[in-house]
């Protein structure tokens, strides 16, 4: 009896630590890439809304929030040998990590359990149809780059053996452009980036995105593209140094609130051989300004674009860089630009919107 009595003396001391310790601790970090709530203030007004608001904050800050994590994620991975949060991360083979299914449902989509929506793909079919459309009525280009999700080009690591006889949403997409634009061909990296993927690593281990490699090879392609209509300037791989890099944690071990060593080569320009590249940040754009082109460019982009704007700076004139999918036509008119770029990674096509 003595014996039941401390146990349950001892968990109501550990449930109620967090709480009664909250006044006195802040939590030192967090694992999540979002604004944590701020604590809520109490009125008559929204006296409904209060509790679910109260609640909020008190998830994201509760005394010893990120030990109580760390200790989770450590018996997880090291006792059960078992994903902690799998919906957000999996870990493959060969120290590989990989999006789960919090992320537009890559994982299903790379293992081919995705169920395949037909009328959502001739929905973006026809939006990628009107942009093109548009473009053409101003005499502009337009270029439509996909970069492929890890998974699809490294799915030799995926902790499950994927069924590649699945239809994938990208080869779908691609048989309705066909249709509907016959002639146009969005830039599909998968073939390249399979034939050199064994002898240069083009994607981060431990971080949802390609790397510095990824990205050359990715804007060669684009702007070898561009080139047969627009003078853009070629892009060598002897105008760069190649540096290796050490990071203790990237995106995807980030989630996890853990550090796995990464090493990655940085491509940094030659002086002299590279156009120097002045660029203006505001709060939702960025433009570059290149003195040896008179070419100028709007870029749709999402967060892959981050590490290929360095090399396509370089071989245009005047680049708007937006980090939104969907197309803007007010925008387009009120820049007149020489072509258009949407880049859109793989898993998220279905955002493609006019």
């Amino acid at each position: 009896m003595g014996i039941r009595i401390v146990f349950i003396v001892l968990f109501v001391l550990v449930s109620a630590l967090p709480t009664v310790l909250m006044p006195f601790y802040e939590n030192e970090q967090t694992t999540e890439n979002r604004t944590l709530a701020v604590r809520p203030v109490f009125s008559i007004k929204d006296i409904f809304e209060f509790p679910a608001q109260w609640q909020l904050f008190y998830t994201d800050h509760f005394a010893l929030r990120d030990y109580f994590f760390r200790t989770y994620v450590n018996f997880k991975i090291n006792i059960i040998k078992a994903d902690p949060l799998p919906d957000k991360v999996r870990k493959g083979s060969d120290g590989w990590y990989f999006l789960g299914n919090a992320s537009e449902q890559v994982f299903d989509a790379a293992i081919g359990a995705e169920k395949t929506d037909i009328r959502r793909t001739d929905s973006v079919c026809r939006a990628i149809a009107e942009m093109k459309t548009f473009c053409d009525s101003l005499n502009i280009g337009f270029y439509l780059i996909v970069p492929p999700d890890k998974h699809t080009v490294y799915h030799e690591y995926l902790p499950i053996p994927p069924n590649r006889n699945n239809p994938r949403k990208l080869d779908l997409l691609k048989q309705r452009l066909a249709v509907a634009l016959p002639g146009f061909e969005l830039i599909d990296l998968r073939k390249e980036f399979g034939i050199i993927k064994d002898s240069v690593q083009l994607y981060h281990k431990t971080d949802s995105h390609w790397n510095h490699t990824g990205s050359f090879y990715a804007v060669r392609k684009l702007l070898n593209k561009i080139r047969k209509r627009y003078p853009v300037r070629e892009l060598l791989m002897e105008d760069y140094i190649i540096e290796e890099r050490e990071v203790m944690q990237m995106d995807e071990t980030a989630v996890l609130g853990i550090q796995v060593a990464e090493r990655y080569r940085e491509w940094l320009p030659k002086p002299g051989l590279v156009p120097e590249v002045r660029i203006e940040q505001t709060e939702y754009s960025l433009k570059t300004y290149n003195s040896t082109s008179r070419l100028k460019a709007v870029v749709f982009r999402d967060s892959f674009f981050k590490t290929m704007l360095g090399f396509f700076a370089a071989s245009v004139g005047e680049a708007l860089y937006i980090w939104d999918v969907r197309f803007h036509k007010e925008l387009i008119l009120q820049e007149c630009p020489d072509f258009v770029v949407m880049e859109v990674v793989e898993r998220r096509l279905n955002y493609l919107n006019i």
